[in-house]
C-alpha cells in the first residue's frame, strides 16, 4: 500500500480545493501522520477531523470518534470511499446527536446515509452525572447540498 498520509492529502486537496467556502486546516498528528480539520459553518454544525496514519484513517465528528478505516484493496480506493463518507457529513444528510446529563455531554450518536439506508454509530464516556437532567441536541452541517434523497427512520 502507498504512503496513506501523502496519498490522502493529495486526494483530499484535489477535492476540497474546489469548494472555497469550506474552511480546512492541515496539521500533523503525534504519531507522524497528518490531520485534516474541516470547520463547522455555524453553531448548529460540527467540526470534522480526520487523523491519517500509515495504517488507517480515523474519523471524528465533534467529540464523536469512530473506528479506523483500513483497506486491503488499495490506498486510492480507501481515500475515495472515505471522502464519500466525509461528503455525507458536510450536509444535512447526517446528524450528530449530543446527549447531556446536567451540563456535561456524555454520549454522541452520528447518523449518516449509506446506499439507501442510514447507519448510526455512538461513542460515549463511562463516568458522568447519571442523575443530571437529560437533554439532547441535534447538530447538522450545511456546507453542501444533500447527497441523497432518502428519509430517516424515526
Amino acid at each position: 500500500m502507498d504512503n496513506l498520509p501523502i496519498v490522502f492529502e493529495r486526494y483530499d486537496r484535489g477535492i476540497l480545493d474546489e469548494y472555497t467556502t469550506i474552511q480546512t486546516k492541515w496539521g500533523s498528528t503525534n504519531q507522524g501522520g497528518r490531520r485534516l480539520t474541516i470547520f463547522k459553518v455555524d453553531e448548529s454544525g460540527f467540526d470534522i477531523m480526520v487523523d491519517v496514519e500509515t495504517y488507517g484513517l480515523y474519523p471524528y465528528a465533534g467529540d464523536w470518534h469512530g473506528p479506523a478505516w483500513e483497506s486491503s484493496v488499495g490506498t486510492e480506493d480507501l481515500c475515495e470511499r472515505f471522502m464519500g463518507f466525509v461528503r455525507s457529513l458536510l450536509c444535512a444528510d447526517s446528524t450528530l446527536e449530543v446527549r447531556y446529563a446536567g451540563t456535561w455531554a456524555f454520549q454522541w450518536i452520528l447518523t449518516y446515509p449509506t446506499e439507501g439506508e442510514f447507519e448510526s454509530y455512538e461513542t460515549g464516556i463511562f463516568f458522568y452525572n447519571y442523575f443530571g437532567k437529560r437533554r439532547s441536541r441535534i447538530l447538522q452541517n450545511q456546507h453542501l447540498p444533500p447527497r441523497y434523497n432518502i428519509q430517516k427512520r424515526s
